[in-house]
């Protein structure tokens, strides 16, 4: 019975043998990658890539962050038009019926 793998999930039974000719195989794949990833690093052409791709997430982020504050603004103007011409509307009714105006005016500056 303990012959086999500890490991739970494992598909492979077998000895130290295979584990270790595998973390020797693994760990000189994962080297050679790193060097094969620090010589791409080095090209000029990765460079420059690497370069564009920051100025456009850049001028992504950018354009984001417009759009959204004109956005904003836009609805801001727009409640507060709509709001200072239904008061403006209230308020000339009020006039014409020669009716108090204090309630009308407390009750839009509480909105």
């Amino acid at each position: 019975i303990f012959d086999k793998d500890h490991y739970a999930f494992s598909s492979r039974s077998g000895g130290d043998d295979e584990a270790a000719t595998e973390a020797s195989t693994t760990f000189s794949t994962s080297k050679s990658i790193n060097a094969l990833v620090s010589k791409l690093q080095m090209h000029p052409i990765y460079r420059l890539l690497r370069f564009l791709t920051f100025r456009l997430s850049v001028l992504l982020s950018s354009l984001f962050i417009f759009f959204l504050t004109t956005s904003l603004v836009s609805f801001t103007l727009q409640e507060t038009q709509d709001r200072m011409l239904e008061f403006t509307l209230q308020l000339k009714d009020r006039v014409r019926n020669r009716l108090p105006l204090a309630g009308l005016v407390v009750r839009h500056v509480l909105e």
